[in-house]
């Protein structure tokens, strides 16, 4: 039997700092993406991806240094002169996303608008190939403040529970849309997600996983 293809997905929310590093040592043949803060939790990822101004300059140097390493780093199409003024002319993967589709609507092999990272680095690792997704770091948003990697991310304030809301609209509707692929989430979310093929795992103890 051909082994399942498996990616991890590395976010940067709280979760990540518990979760990320086992996953990666229990995991190693799995395909990795981290995602903007997600790197300081995945040392050497298969895939980077950052795409607002703010990630893309700072981690500007980060990126020349990974890509040296052999980590391959994904962004956003668009024109030359702005990917150039980002600094990701350099990069080595440009997806497109579908113009005029709803951010909550998903279609397997196309992407959607989805403004968060993580939710990005979940649309790349299905559009890959993966059969399994292992994620961290994809958490969601509480009232107060959090040691979120990204550190320009805003933890505090009224529209933390329409952002948590957003995020479990997308990442349902990448559930959704991919019923042959198993989602197991590492860390306690604060979302609910439904489906026979997802699964949350939020216990700090590791399991077996590969």
């Amino acid at each position: 039997m051909a082994a399942v293809r498996e990616w991890i997905v590395v976010g940067a929310g709280p979760s990540a700092g518990l979760w990320a590093t086992g996953l990666l040592l229990e995991c190693p043949e799995a395909t990795t993406i981290a995602g903007n803060g997600g790197i300081r939790f995945a040392e050497k990822p298969d895939y980077f991806f950052v795409y607002d101004m703010h990630a893309c300059r700072e981690y500007h140097d980060a990126s020349r240094e990974l890509q040296c390493r052999g980590t391959k780093m994904v962004t956003l199409k668009r024109k030359q002169d702005a990917m150039r003024n980002r600094g990701v002319d350099h990069y080595d993967a440009f997806i497109e996303t579908v113009r005029h589709r709803k951010a909550t609507e998903f279609v397997s092999g196309e992407y959607s608008p989805m403004n968060y990272t993580g939710l990005y680095c979940l649309q790349f690792a299905v559009n890959n190939g993966a059969e399994r997704v292992l994620a961290t770091g994809l958490d969601g948003y509480k009232q107060h403040a959090e040691n979120y990697a990204d550190r320009d991310k805003p933890q505090i304030g009224g529209n933390c529970q329409k952002r948590t809301r957003y995020i479990e609209q997308c990442t349902q509707a990448i559930v959704t849309a991919c019923p042959d692929v198993e989602f197991v989430f590492y860390g306690p979310l604060r979302y609910e997600l439904t489906g026979a093929n997802v699964k949350v795992v939020e216990g700090i103890k590791c399991e077996s996983r590969c």
